[in-house]
């Protein structure tokens, strides 16, 4: 029932959602970041990776919100380094 509360009003397009959030982020953080668009068993949903820092802390200015554009926003803080060498690293079927 969960998708019920996360789907009311209207969302915009995910690829303007993603840019958006990508652009507000660094008002959250100073660390690196990315944004993806998932889903779940609730539907379609905005992820914010953002890295912690070397001494595990989070390095969040403030909470990011439940919802952007209409778009449920899931924060996941990762280590240091892994948007670079885990998210973005090349593939070997690539």
């Amino acid at each position: 029932m969960a998708h019920i509360y996360w789907n009311k009003g209207d969302k915009a397009d995910k690829k303007e959602a993603v840019a958006s959030l990508m652009h507000e982020l660094p008002k959250f953080t100073d660390t690196q970041f990315t944004v993806k668009a998932e889903s779940d068993d609730a539907g379609s949903h905005l992820v914010a990776y953002i890295e912690r820092n070397l001494d595990d802390t989070i390095p969040d200015k403030q909470d990011l919100p439940e919802q952007f554009l209409g778009w449920r926003l899931l924060v996941v803080h990762v280590h240091e380094g892994f948007i670079k060498y885990v998210m973005n690293a090349k593939r070997y079927d690539e």
